[in-house]
Formats: structure tokens, sequence, C-alpha cells
């Protein structure tokens, strides 16, 4: 039978509870003192002949028949304070410190006994406490954690003290649930208060010691004082070096968090190198099958993705997951979580059917073997779920984000973190197929639930409020967006000041609305303000400072002031091919960019130059059907039609178009974009009949798969209203114009561009006709 030592001396409650409990389960152990399965199944078998209990052969659990459970509390023969007293010493007996995935599943379905427990008894003794609120931490429920650590806490003060080390480990769980709750502020002075009493109690050199240091650090990191981090965990390290030498795993895992550090700060050159280090170190000591150096080796293949280098990223994933496969099996988590990775980085690579193939595999093993409703089942629904967006093919996403939310909502409950991401996931689904009131009644749902559970200033909370604004934007809400942006920087600023990555982002955000309701000074004002930051902050060549500069140039041609967007540019390009290299996806981006201001400016021979270089890398870097490839097509191919060059537009457009059918398939938003590019060029090559023949096509697809009132269909239904036009059908562009305002009026509302856009259509037919009939 398992020992358990409790901080506390045990009260007098506290020690019948556990002789009897003692007395009980001696019934189920031999004379060695070990369990004893056989006798311990032979019992539950008879208990179920009887039907007393039901076996549960999904989840290997044993239920109490509602009827016996209500008889057997009637039938208790000592005080209903010991019969909870009892079950807490039974649970509290049940929970240990493992985080193995078998341990974290069963405290996971713990949780309601513990919730049951505490309900019948709220003054249950800090003893059990002390063990109940690990159960909290599996289940996510983080509140209800932080209550029962406070309690907890307090009684450590009142009977052990500030000098004992259960109060403290107290203190380090507490900080933990504010962590969680995203109250770093506090969860920030308790972890220094940890560390300063760890280093008098412990000294510097101890292992609790140096985890408060870590798990400081790791605040700091959400906090946006990446300085500060970065001084902490370089001071870990050099501890664990000097105390433990280089090949220590506590040392490896210091070696991990500064490298995760350096990629927070844009440093990945610098987190490279030192996960090269890691990497080594665990090959040579622990060899390269061992299951810290694959998570070694995984993290290193992240930081390669971050550096825009997907082979190298490819190829050390698909070596982590033929030794996972190899040594641990196809079933293990670890490989299953191997599989998502890879499959991850095929989507980046643009190779979706690869990643779809990988994730359906991953998923099918996942239901085989855990069962639909287990935690990682549904995390590889969901990475198909974003997968099939990747491809376009939403209808089977918000099949399978309906299936995970349901599942979420009967198993986890309504206000489960998981939950609340499947619904935000869903939600954006939805924007996707243009049906942004369903998207936005499930953000609103998402949000009164976060802000109720988690409060206003909790990030998850923010982030909601920041998806409901963006969903704002596509319906044309311009003013709803800003005042909900508004609303959220002002509490980023309030929490996490005004330097704080979250912060910059809302700051973006914010000015992009500015940009929408054409208050271009202000968006430039926020902008400057935000670029100034990231500058001092996080340095000239971090991303959010380039993606800072890449904003700021995009409102200065907004303003028509090319000249200051192509200096942006030029300075932000130039730092890109410095710091990531030619090859990497935001390098191309910026030249994209760029070339796209010399086309503005009418530098058509510059902007030619420009693309056609990004195109022969993409091709290179990436293969001629990644999708950015074929963005950089379909780019020169309109350069070329701006030269007037349209015969060599309509070889690049259709060559396109063809790629794009054959690797993304005829339904895919990419697809039905490159139709319309080519009808374009189509109209201007004045062959209006091959224009009409694409638009129709691409209106019927956008009818099918997005529904008649999502923006892209409206926008082909304008296309095509113009080519009628252009061929004197005036009553079929009339009539067509007149539908698409309809519809914008009802799902976009009378003044968003589009709409006013399509009525300046009609009276452009009507004003045609009318010239035409004289």
């Amino acid at each position: 039978m398992r020992s358990r030592t409790y901080p506390l001396p045990p009260t007098d409650i506290e020690t019948q509870a556990r002789d009897r409990v003692q007395q009980y389960l001696s019934g189920f152990i031999d004379l060695d003192s070990d369990w004893d399965t056989v006798k311990f199944v032979r019992i539950m078998g008879d208990l179920t002949s009887y039907s007393l209990i039901d076996f549960d052969r999904m989840n290997l659990t044993y239920r109490v028949h509602i009827l016996v459970h209500d008889w057997a509390k009637t039938a208790v023969p000592h005080s209903p304070e010991l019969a909870v007293e009892c079950t807490a010493t039974v649970l509290s007996l049940s929970i240990d410190w493992e985080q193995d995935a078998e341990s974290l599943a069963f405290k996971r379905q713990l949780g309601l006994h513990v919730t049951s427990v505490l309900n019948r008894s709220p003054d249950l003794g800090a003893n059990h406490g002390h063990y109940l609120t690990e159960v909290y931490s599996c289940t996510g429920e983080w509140a209800q954690k932080a209550k029962l650590d406070q309690k907890v806490l307090a009684v450590f003060q009142r009977e052990l003290g500030n000098n004992d080390r259960h109060t403290w480990s107290v203190v380090h769980e507490l900080a933990s649930a504010y962590s969680e709750l995203g109250q770093w502020d506090k969860a920030q002075d308790l972890q220094t208060q940890v560390v300063y009493a760890y280093l008098e109690l412990l000294g510097e050199e101890h292992p609790d010691t140096l985890n408060s240091m870590g798990n400081l650090a790791l605040t700091y990191s959400r906090l946006g004082r990446y300085d500060d981090a970065e001084q902490l965990q370089v001071q870990t390290l050099d501890i664990h070096q000097r105390a433990l030498g280089d090949e220590h795993p506590d040392t490896l895992i210091s070696m991990s968090n500064l490298a995760s550090t350096y990629s927070d700060m844009g440093r990945y050159d610098n987190a490279e190198q030192l996960q090269v280090q890691e990497l080594d170190i665990c090959k040579h000591v622990l060899g390269e099958e061992h299951p810290d150096t694959l998570t070694s080796m995984s993290n290193l293949a992240l930081t390669y993705s971050r550096l825009g280098r997907y082979d190298d990223t490819e190829q050390l994933q698909v070596q982590t997951l033929d030794i996972r496969r190899r040594v641990l099996g196809e079933e293990h988590p670890s490989t299953l979580s191997s599989m998502s990775n890879l499959a991850s980085t095929y989507s980046d690579m643009g190779r979706y059917d690869d990643a779809e193939q990988l994730q359906v595999q991953e998923l099918d093993i996942c239901k085989r073997v855990l069962g639909d409703e287990h935690p990682d089942t549904l995390n590889s629904m969901n990475n198909l779920a974003s997968i099939y967006s990747d491809l376009g093919q939403y209808k089977d996403a918000e099949r399978l984000q309906v299936q995970t939310l349901y599942i979420r909502r009967r198993v986890l409950g309504e206000e489960h973190p998981s939950t609340l991401s499947s619904m935000s996931n869903l939600a954006s689904t939805y924007s996707d197929l243009g049906r942004y009131d369903d998207a936005e009644h499930l953000q609103v749902q998402t949000l009164d639930i976060r802000k109720r559970v988690l409060g206003e200033e909790h990030p998850d909370t923010l982030n909601s409020m920041n998806n409901l604004a963006s969903t704002y934007s596509d319906m044309g809400r311009y003013d709803d967006a800003e005042q909900l942006q508004v609303q959220t920087l002002d509490i980023r600023k309030h929490v996490l000041g005004d330097e704080h990555p979250d912060t910059l982002t809302s700051m973006s955000n914010l000015a992009s609305t500015y940009s929408d309701l054409g208050q271009y000074e202000d968006a430039e004002q926020l902008q400057v303000q935000e670029i100034n930051i990231c500058r001092r902050v996080l340095g000239e060549e971090h991303p959010s400072t380039l993606i800072s500069m890449s904003n700021l140039a995009s409102t200065y041609s907004d303003l028509g002031r090319y000249d200051d967007a192509e200096r942006l540019q030029v300075q932000e390009l130039d730092i890109c091919k410095r710091v990531l290299g030619e090859e990497h996806p935001s390098t191309l981006i910026s030249m994209n960019n760029l070339a796209s201001t010399y086309s503005d400016l009418g530098r058509y021979n510059d902007a030619e130059q420009l693309q056609v270089q990004t195109l022969d890398i993409c091709k290179c870097a990436l293969g001629e059907e990644h999708p950015s490839t074929l963005s950089s097509m379909s780019n020169l191919a309109s350069t070329y039609s701006h030269l007037g060059r349209y015969d060599d537009a309509e070889q690049l457009q259709v060559q396109t178009l063809d790629i794009s059918k054959r690797v993304l398939g005829d339904e895919h938003p990419d697809t039905l974009i490159f139709m319309g590019n080519l009808a374009s060029t189509y109209s201007d090559m004045g062959r209006y009949d091959d224009a009409e023949r694409l638009q129709v096509q691409e209106l019927n697809i956008c009818e099918r798969v997005l529904g008649e009132e999502h923006p892209d269909t409206l926008t082909s239904m304008s296309n095509l209203a113009m080519a009628y036009s252009a061929l004197g059908q005036w009553e079929n562009a009339k009539e067509l114009y007149h539908k698409a305002i309809s519809l914008a009026e009802r799902t976009l509302g009378s003044q968003h561009p589009s709409t006013q856009i399509y009525r300046q259509g009609l009276e452009s037919v009507v004003a045609g006709r009318n010239t035409e009939s004289q």
C-alpha cells in the first residue's frame, strides 16, 4: 500500500479515516503487502454480478449504480463527516506528482470527485487540499486551484511558518495558477518571493531554487520583459553548468529555456546555436534514441521552421518520427506528436496533400487507441480541420470542428479552455465561409464566458475581443471594431504596459481599422508609435519590427506617399535579406510588397525585375506548386498587364490556374482568385466572351461552395456584371448588380465599401444603357 507523508500532523478525524481506509484496502493486499490485482478483480466481479456496480470497458472505470449510491448513503454506519473524510483520504492517496500521459489522464478523471468532496466539506484539512489541488492543475480549472491553494497556504503559514519548504511550495503552486489565469503581475510577485526564499533556505544551487528562477524567467517572457528573462536564464544556466556540468539533464533544460527566449526575441540564430549544442550533448550522453534527444531535435526543427528553412525542418522531423516509430511504436503519444509536427511543416511547404494524409493517419490511430473523446484525439481533429481550411475545404473543416466542439462541451463542459478554443476555431471557419452572423454569435458567446470565468483582463478574453473585432471589420462594422479594439488596447496597456508584444499587436489591429475607416493619419500616428517601441524594445531586426515597418509602408501607400513607402520597404527588405536570408518567406513577402509600390509609382520595369527574382527564388526554394509561388506568378502576370504584355500575362495566368486546380482543387479560394484574374486579362484583351465564360464558372463555384452571401461570391457577381456591361448585356448586368446590392446590404450593411462599389456599378450600367438608347 502506498505510504503518504502529509505536511501537517493528522487531526483526530484524519487518523480515524486513515485507519478505516487502511482496513478497507487491506482486503486487496497480498501477504507481501503488494497490491493483489487478482483478488481485486474477483471481488469487483462479484459486485458486478449482483449489478451493484458497472464496468466501463471504454474508459476502464467502475461505476456505482445511482440507486445503489443513494442506498449506500443511508446505510453508512458512521458520521457523514467521517464518510467525507474517508473519501478525501482515498482521493489524496490516489494523487501523485507524475506528469506522464497515463497519470495525467487518471487525475483528470478525479475532477468531479474532488469538487464534490470540497462542496460537502468546504473546511477540509490542508493535508488533503495539498494533494487535491494537483487535480485542478490537470483539469485546467485554474480559478478553483487558486482558491484551494490560497486556503492551504493560509493554514501552512499559520501552522508551519514562512521558513518551511512546504509553505513556499504552495506559494509556488499559487503563482502557477495565477500565471495560467493570465494574472502575470500576481504571479511575478509571488515567484520573486519564492526565488528569494529558496535562495535563503536552500542556496542558489538547489534544484528547487533553480526551478523557481526558471519559472520567474518564463513569467518575464509572458510580460514581454525578454531582457529580464534572458538575464535570469543565463544566470540559471551558468549555475547549472558550474554545479552539475554541461551534460546534466537540468543543464540541458536550462539551455532549452534560454533558446526559447532567444526565439521570442527574434534571435533565431542564437536559438539555433544553443539548440545545436544541446542536441549534440544529448546525442553524445543519452544516445540518438533517448526521449530527451528527440525532444531536442523537435525544438531545433521548430527553430529551422521559424528561419524559413523548411527542408532542414522536414529532414529533422522525418528523422525524429522514424526513430519514435521504431523505438516507441506507431501508437505512442510522442510518435503521434511527431506526425502532427511533420504534417504542420508539410502545410508550411504548401504540400497540403502530404499534410492531410499524415494528419488523417494520426487521427485514425488516436481514435483507435485513445478513443473519440480523448484530448489528443480532439487536438488531432482540430489540426486536420486546419489543413482542410488551408485547402479551402471549409465545409470539411466546419464538419470536423462542430464534432470536436460537441464532444468537448459534453466531456469538459461549456467553460473549459479547450471548449472555448473549439468555439473560437469554428467561428473562424464561419468567417472563412462568409457566415459572419454565425461567427459573431459564437464569438460573442465565447467572449461572455471568458469574461465571466477568466475576467476581462485575461489574455484569452482579450484574444476573444480581438477576434470579434476582426469579424466586425469583415462585416464592414468598422465603428464597432474600433470600439472593441480601443477597449482591448487600453486593457493591455494597463495590464501589460505599452511595450508588451500583445499591446503592440493591439495597436497594429486598431491602426488597420483606422485604415479601413479611411482615417489614414490616425493609422500612421499609431503605426509610427508602434514601430518606435518595437525598435527600442525588440531591436531593428526583430520580426515584429519588420511587420510594423511593412504596415506603416502600406499606410504611406494609402496616403499616396509612395516615396516614403518605398524608402521603408527597401530598408525592411535589406534587413530581411541580411537576417533571414533571401529565401525566407518574410523576405519574399517584403520583395513582393516593394514590387507593388514600384507599380503604384508606375515603375513597372522595376516591379517586373523584382517579381521575376521573387518567382525564381520561390520556384527554387518552395517548388512550382507552392501557394507562395503561385501568388508570385499571379503578381508578375499583373505587372505584364500593366506593361500591355497581355499575351505574357495570359500565358502565366493560365499556367497558374492549371497548377492551382491540380494542387488545390477547383473550389479553393486561391483557384477562384486566379480564375478572376485571368478573366480580367481576357477583358483587357477585348475577349469578353472568354471573360464571361470564366466568370460564370467562378460565380457558380462560389455560390455552391461559399454561399450567395459570402463576400467573394458578391465580388464574383460584380465582376460578371462588369463583363455583361462590356458586352452590352445591360439587363443581365443590372439584374446581377441588384442582387449583389441586396445581399451586401443584408450581410455587410448599406455603408460597407463593397456595397457602395456595387451601387456605383449599377449607376454605371444605367448610364451606359441610357447613352446607348440615345
